[in-house]
């Protein structure tokens, strides 16, 4: 074989490694496998992380609440009731601990104040009919100030350290849903006659009403409490998005779509809204300095439910296989994929998005977002591929290199 012919056979494995190389790091994923378990005594109901995934509070259906520090094999401690829990909501930091159970009754709990014999003991129940629970915050410091937000019906409720109602507010809708802000300082709702609505934590009193005409079936705020975002189902049974600005109420953006809207999340400065909708898609809708862009978010076999980092910019779906994805919001492709085969997942994620949690049946998986698994993402057999091309060209131009050497004596 001529030098010619021999440079041209690298250069062409040269392309095509490049080639391959580009394929794998847009559009192939990993196999994801879990870094840490935690086995409960029965089949979980709930579960919820705090924002660095240090702790989670694990609820099931035996009617215990556990809160679990990440790596241990044994909860901090444990409360056991007598029905199930169906939801919890866990502060950022892990301070404090409120769990809804089936009889609608709201428990609050401390990280450590209450241990006894290794148990954990309730601060207070409130019973409240029809009750879900919505959020809570904690001020931090001494004395502490802690608010669980709540509704029942068309009514919010606002619960204090001690159990006490702060206050209440009936919208006259027969639904509403809430959400507190990170700072504590707001609480938005949405209800099912259209409005859209914000308090500040220690007045009764919206501070402005935004009339949408949809029936409201998710809301959120941002993290620095500059946006809210809601999502609805208008008269046509189409999807809405709103998105305002916190301050006064003005609506900012406005989409429309076919299909129902489900849930709808916010980045920490409203730069991404993530809805996802009954299609089993999600919409991504990136609002730049002069323009706003949408995309679409696919998930093999449908998106069953949806989470999204605030700072990470990563998207945890799981889909009607049971199967779990982690999407880096500006990749065409998932970085990873977990299998969970184990019925219907539960899952959480870290404000960066360095942790998801997965809970199946009687377990939760701790799955670990790596450095390495952002900066060089792709099938592992995929690379496999590209390197053996790379070590393929180079012994060709190694092969040409002597030929040529040859030659010239």
């Amino acid at each position: 074989m001529s030098i010619r012919r021999i440079h041209l056979v690298a250069i062409l494995l040269i392309i095509l490694e490049a080639s391959f190389g580009f394929y794998i790091i847009r559009y192939t994923f990993r196999m994801k496998k879990y870094v840490w378990i935690y086995q409960s005594e029965d089949e979980i109901t709930c579960i919820d992380a705090t924002s660095t995934g240090s702790y989670i509070g694990v609820g099931d259906v035996s009617g215990s609440i556990s809160l679990v520090t990440r790596g241990r094999s044994y909860p901090r401690w444990r409360y056991q009731g007598d029905v199930d829990f169906l939801s919890i909501h866990l502060m950022s930091t892990g301070d404090f601990l409120a769990a809804l159970s089936s009889n609608d009754t709201i428990s609050l709990f401390s990280h450590s104040s209450h241990l006894r014999d290794g148990k954990g003991h309730p601060l207070w129940t409130h019973h409240i009919p029809s009750t879900r629970l919505r959020g809570i915050y904690s001020t931090g410091g001494t004395p502490t100030f802690v608010y669980v937000v709540a509704s029942s019906g068309g009514r919010i409720v606002l619960l204090s350290k001690t159990g006490e109602r702060l206050w209440e507010h009936e919208t006259g809708a027969q639904n509403v849903l809430t959400t507190i802000s990170e700072d504590g300082s707001y609480i938005a709702a949405g209800d099912s006659d259209g409005n859209i609505q914000i308090f500040k934590l220690k007045s009764s009193t919206p501070f402005w009403p935004y009339p949408t005409g949809s029936m409201i079936v998710s809301v959120a705020i941002s993290f620095d409490s500059k946006f809210v975002v809601a999502g609805g189902l208008n008269g046509e049974g189409k999807g809405e998005i709103y998105l305002l600005s916190l301050n006064d109420g003005q609506l900012i953006h406005n989409s429309q779509f076919e299909r129902p809207i489900r849930t709808v999340h916010i980045s920490y400065n409203r730069e991404y809204v993530i809805a996802d909708k009954e299609d089993g898609t999600a919409i991504i809708i990136h609002y730049e300095e002069n323009s706003i862009s949408e995309d679409i978010l696919n998930v093999p076999n449908g998106i069953r439910s949806i989470l999204f980092s605030q700072f990470g910019s990563f998207v945890a779906a799981s889909n009607n296989d049971c199967d779990v994805y982690l999407h880096y919001i500006l990749r065409p492709a998932p970085l990873w994929k977990f299998s969970t085969q184990d019925g219907e997942p539960l899952m959480d994620l870290t404000r960066k998005g360095d942790y998801v949690f997965v809970a199946t049946s009687d377990k939760v998986h701790l799955l670990s977002n790596t450095a390495m698994t952002e900066m060089i993402p792709g099938s592992r057999v995929g690379w496999a591929a590209v390197f053996f091309l790379g070590a393929l060209s180079s012994i060709v131009l190694t092969r040409g290199r002597q030929i040529f050497a040859r030659a010239s004596v």
